[in-house]
């Protein structure tokens, strides 16, 4: 379990570090309204839909991969049921999608809805999955 909550630790810290930017300026952007939207996807979104996105007056994107295509169970995770590290595919695909993010200068809220030995309601045939909850 130790594992787990430091590779999830450790891939949010790489995902949200910039060095051109300090953590007060990031969280002022949070100080007034902002427009934003959703991007719960079956297939990874381009640069097209955060570009329509920005258009549209959206500052921010809300990002979950859960329901992305990959070589197994689950995205980015390999298999929520038996979690061994991150899929290195996977992440290159993250990477690229949070790219099209940036270049069509939008924030981002990344929004894991699985996480090892918790699974996505919509992802395990409409069950709860608890089990992260129940192992300490």
């Amino acid at each position: 379990m130790r594992r787990i909550i430091q590779t999830f630790t450790f891939l949010l810290l790489f995902l949200m570090i910039n060095p051109e930017v300090r953590a007060t300026e990031k969280m002022d952007f949070w100080l007034k309204p902002q427009h934003g939207g959703n991007s719960f996807n079956r297939i990874p979104p381009d640069i097209a839909y955060f570009n329509a996105l920005h258009t549209y007056g959206a500052s921010w994107v809300r990002l979950s991969w859960d329901k992305w295509p990959t070589q197994q169970r689950d995205f980015l995770l390999g298999s929520a049921d038996e979690y061994q590290g991150l899929v290195t595919e996977d992440i290159a695909t993250l990477k690229k999608v949070l790219d099209s993010v940036q270049a069509a200068n939008l924030k981002v809220v990344i929004t894991p809805l699985s996480l090892p030995g918790m699974r996505w309601s919509q992802n395990n045939g409409g069950q709860f999955d608890d089990r992260l909850w129940q192992d300490k």
